[in-house]
C-alpha cells in the first residue's frame, strides 16, 4: 500500500499514509521530555548554541503571568501548499490531504494554515479554476472537520528544491504585482471564506522571490485599501505582518494604521546576536492587543542556524535540509514549548507550526551518507513520515503537540 502513496509525495508537501484505525497516544499532563540522543560532532555547537537561547527564553516566559488563555495550536496543511503546483491537482493528493485532516483533528489541533501562493488563482494563469476548485474541496474538509482554515499569501518559491512553479515578472512592477495580489486575495475570501486570511507575512523574502523592490509605502497603500477591495464577507478575518527578524517599520504601521483584523508574526531564527526575536515576537504581539488587534503567529519552526551563520547570510535551502535529521527532537520540543508559554502572557491567539511531517517522524543522521543533497534530504524526510504516519506513531514532537493542544482546549 505505501509505493503508490510514495509516488505521490512531493518535495514540500510530504504524503499523506495508509489510513490506520489506531487510537492514537492519550494526551497527558505530564510535560514531553524526548529520549536524549547522540549529536553528531559536526552540530554540537550549534545545538548547544540554540539549546541555550531556548532554555534561557523558556525560564523568562514560564516566569510571567499565566492568567491568560493559552493559544491555540495550527498546523501547516503542506499537502495544499500551493509552492507545489500541478502536484495538488493529482488525484492522490486530495485523498492525502484528507488523511491529514482527520489526523490533525486527532492530535487536537484547533485547526490548519494552507499557503496559497501568487499566481495560481488569476484567470490568466494556467489551470486556474482547477485549482480554485481544489482548493474549494479543501476548504469544505476543513470546515467538515470543524476545524479553522487560516490562509497565507504570497510568492512562491520558484527557482529553489522547494517550488516547480516557473512564474515571470519581467514587465511587472510593484504596483501592478501587489494589485494582482489583491485581485488573488479577494477571490480567496470570496469562494474559499477562510477564517484568517494573511495578505502579507514576509516583506524580506517576497522581494526576493519577486526581484521587486516593493517599499513598506506600497505595503501600506495595498493593506489600507484592502478591506475597501476584498469586501470580506462575515467570519473573514484580514491581517497582515512580518518574520520576528525584519524590520519593525511594517509591522508598526499595520498596527496602527490601518482597520486589519490581526497581525501575523513568523518565528524562524532566534537570534543574530544582538536582537532576540522571540522577545521581539513578544513585544509586537502586545502591541497589537493593545491597539484592539488579535495577534497570532502564522509561521513557527526552529531555524538550525547559528548566530555566525545567519550573520554571514547562510542559504536557507541548507538549512531546511538539517531539520530532517532525528537527534533536533528534544530542541523542537523545546521549542514548541517555549513558543507557547510565550503565548500566554502576549495573548496570541493561535500559533501554527510550519513542518507538521515531524510530528511523525524523523530520519537518523547515520542513515544518510556525507553530502546527501537537500532535495535527496527532504525526500528521505517524507518517506520518514508516510512510514511513521500509516503505522500510526508519532514522533516526540507529535506527542508534545498533542498535549499542549489538549492544554490549549481546556
Amino acid at each position: 500500500m505505501l509505493l503508490p502513496l510514495l509516488l505521490a509525495c512531493l518535495l514540500l508537501g510530504g504524503c499523506g499514509g495508509q489510513h490506520v484505525e489506531e487510537q492514537t497516544p492519550a494526551a497527558t499532563a505530564t510535560q514531553i521530555t524526548p529520549t536524549p540522543v547522540s549529536v553528531p560532532v559536526a552540530f554540537q555547537p550549534l545545538y548547544g548554541e540554540l539549546q541555550s537561547l531556548l532554555e534561557t527564553a523558556q525560564a523568562e516566559f514560564a516566569s510571567q503571568d499565566k492568567q491568560g488563555q493559552p493559544p491555540s495550536l495550527v498546523v501547516e496543511l503542506l499537502t495544499a501548499n500551493g509552492n507545489r503546483g500541478e502536484d495538488l491537482l493529482q488525484p492522490a493528493n486530495l485523498d492525502s490531504t484528507r488523511r491529514f485532516l482527520d489526523r490533525f483533528k486527532e492530535l487536537g489541533a484547533w485547526g490548519v494554515s494552507v499557503q496559497i501562493v501568487y499566481p495560481l488563482l488569476d484567470p490568466n494563469f494556467p489551470r486556474h479554476d482547477e485549482y480554485l476548485a481544489f482548493y474549494r474541496t479543501v476548504a469544505a474538509d476543513v470546515r467538515q472537520r470543524d476545524l479553522k482554515l487560516i490562509i497565507e499569501t504570497g510568492a512562491p518559491f520558484i527557482g529553489t528544491e522547494f517550488s516547480p512553479l516557473h512564474i515571470d515578472y519581467t514587465g511587472k512592477t510593484s504596483q501592478s504585482y501587489l494589485q494582482e495580489r489583491l485581485a488573488q486575495a479577494t477571490t480567496i475570501a470570496h469562494e474559499l471564506r477562510p477564517d484568517y486570511l494573511c495578505l502579507a507575512e514576509e516583506q524580506m523574502t517576497e522581494r526576493m522571490l519577486t526581484g521587486l523592490n516593493i517599499t513598506t509605502d506600497d505595503y501600506m497603500s495595498f493593506l489600507s485599501s484592502a478591506r475597501a477591495t476584498i469586501e470580506p464577507p462575515s467570519g473573514v478575518k484580514l491581517g497582515a505582518g512580518s518574520g520576528s527578524w525584519e524590520k519593525p517599520d511594517l509591522i508598526q504601521r499595520v498596527t496602527q494604521e490601518t482597520s486589519l483584523d490581526f497581525v501575523d508574526i513568523h518565528i524562524y531564527p532566534l537570534s543574530n546576536g544582538i536582537t532576540d526575536y522571540l522577545q521581539v515576537t513578544a513585544d509586537w504581539a502586545s502591541a497589537a492587543r493593545v491597539a484592539g488587534k488579535e495577534a497570532v503567529i502564522g509561521e513557527a519552526w526552529l531555524y538550525k542556524v547559528s548566530v555566525k551563520e545567519l550573520q554571514a547570510g547562510a542559504g536557507f535551502q541548507e538549512l531546511f535540509g538539517r531539520d530532517v535529521y532525528s537527534f533536533w527532537q528534544p530542541l523542537d520540543v523545546l521549542f514548541m514549548q517555549t513558543v507557547v508559554d510565550m503565548g500566554r502572557p502576549t495573548g496570541i491567539r493561535y500559533i501554527s507550526f510550519f513542518w507538521s511531517r515531524y510530528l511523525f517522524g524523523y530520519v537518523n543522521y547515520d542513515s544518510l551518507p556525507p553530502g546527501t543533497t537537500g532535495a535527496a534530504l527532504q525526500q528521505t524526510a517524507n518517506m520518514a513520515e508516510v512510514i511513521a504516519f500509516a503505522h500510526g506513531e508519532l514522533s516526540a514532537m507529535g506527542e508534545e503537540f498533542q498535549r499542549l493542544a489538549a492544554q490549549s482546549a481546556n
